[in-house]
């Protein structure tokens, strides 16, 4: 029976470890995908949570909102988590301390990487709503410290084509919210420019291909 000499052996395990590295980078890349279409997913359910919203207010927006969305919540938050949590089939809000419970996990991206050790995944903030009026400038979604209302949506500007929520990271607003938003740009670069999945008005999701920063 013949063996296999040292030198056979050393260069079996050396083709191997080139296999594996070959192979790494596209597992990598298949798994980022996977990421990526998972939060995809999540923002098409915002939409849809976003839809039910609007079909019980007689066509008014969620709102009035601020404008950073952690996927925690409570009855005094003004966020989009609060306002869809619960046609998403999440817990109603209440005054409760945050727990399992009360987190819209459509808010969480399985890409996001938080900038503050210590900070749980679901008192971060990941995404931002968009969208303003042209003429006026006042927020679709309302803003609560301006005693702004929540617009109807059919006075969106182009629904198809305007952002109604999208991730945020650091990048982005570099230096803002205390570092409480992603470390890096959870989908990563194409070219110089960022990639980052964004719900549109008229509820159509995408990962959306723009600068790093505004």
């Amino acid at each position: 029976m013949r063996r296999f000499t040292l030198i056979e052996l050393l260069v079996v395990v050396a083709i191997i470890g080139i296999l594996a590295s070959l192979l790494l980078p596209s597992l990598s890349r298949a798994r980022e995908a996977t990421k990526r279409a998972v939060c995809l997913s999540n923002m098409k359910q915002v939409g849809l949570g976003v839809s039910i919203y609007i079909e019980d207010g007689e066509s008014s927006l969620p709102g009035p909102l601020y404008s950073l969305v952690r996927a925690s919540y409570t009855s005094n938050s003004k966020t989009l988590a609060k306002y869809t949590a619960e046609v998403l089939g999440y817990a109603k809000a209440d005054n409760s301390a945050v727990d399992e419970l009360h987190r819209n996990t459509m808010f969480m991206c399985p890409s996001f990487t938080s900038s503050v050790s210590g900070v749980e995944a679901a008192n971060t903030i990941q995404f931002s709503t968009f969208g303003r009026d042209p003429d006026t400038n006042i927020r679709y979604f309302g803003y609560p410290s301006t005693g702004e209302k929540p617009a109807k949506i059919g006075q969106v500007e182009d629904p198809t084509d305007t952002v109604a929520v999208k991730e945020i990271d650091n990048f982005y607003w570099p230096g803002s919210y205390g570092g409480d938003v992603s470390s890096q740009i959870r989908h990563g670069l194409k070219g110089s420019r960022a990639i980052r999945s964004a719900l549109y008005f008229d509820g159509h999701a995408k990962a959306k291909l723009e600068s790093i920063s505004p």
